[in-house]
């Protein structure tokens, strides 16, 4: 009776295991190459069905500012872990020269916009344009990947324009806290204002003053 118990339960436990669904794939992603004629890359649901959205954006970008933005959305930056050298990376593999940019989002909590000092007019306010395009769609919580991105394509159009790099009125994500709009007061991160003393989860992407072009040598 024992035996045939034991075999029972054997047979059920091994029924459930078949049933329970397979293991996520590893959180690691090493730099992507883009696929020729593509400028975003993402693995899942990331843009909610938007990406016809983040498309217009950038075919706006690069018809009225000849500059081309990329997006690349995956769970973390592995092989290397540093961002800088991993966007660094990515925009090699590309080929990318001074027209390009690229925007790399690791939905674990970091992004990257890398962009050539050859544009000095869009490299010179990559801190506003992060500021003012990413951070109030990845801070305090939210990850809305597709908004980041169309709204990192406005503003490095108003920076190659000529501007400070902020995203045009009516078309930014205003950042709601405590059910009031606030202004993001600082580098990347979440919560900039009820948190500035601790430390964020969303990284700035801009270099440090004398650190290397991220696509110097690249053309």
């Amino acid at each position: 009776m024992r035996s045939t118990l034991k075999s029972l339960l054997t047979a059920v436990g091994a029924l459930a295991l078949a049933l329970l669904p397979a293991a996520s794939p590893a959180w690691a992603t090493d730099p992507v190459n883009i696929t020729s004629g593509t400028n975003i890359d993402y693995q899942a649901n990331e843009l909610g069905g938007r990406k016809g959205d983040v498309q217009k954006a950038i075919s706006d970008l690069v018809s009225e500012h000849k500059v081309n933005l990329y997006v690349v959305i995956v769970d973390s930056f592995t092989n290397p872990t540093d961002r800088t050298a991993w966007a660094q990376a990515v925009a090699k593999n590309k080929g990318m020269g001074s027209a390009d940019v690229l925007l790399a989002i690791a939905t674990s909590g970091q992004y990257q916009i890398v962009a050539s000092t050859a544009n000095t007019k869009v490299y010179s306010k990559i801190s506003n344009i992060s500021q003012n395009a990413v951070t109030p769609n990845l801070g305090a919580g939210k990850k809305d990947y597709a908004q980041a991105a169309i709204d990192t394509a406005k503003a490095v159009g108003d920076a190659a324009g000529g501007g400070s790099g902020t995203v045009p009125s009516g078309d930014a994500t205003p950042w709601l806290v405590g059910g009031g709009v606030v202004v993001a007061a600082g580098a990347a991160g979440a919560d900039a204002l009820a948190r500035r003393r601790q430390r964020r989860a969303i990284t700035q992407a801009v270099p440090a003053d004398g650190a290397s072009d991220p696509l110097a040598g690249l053309s």
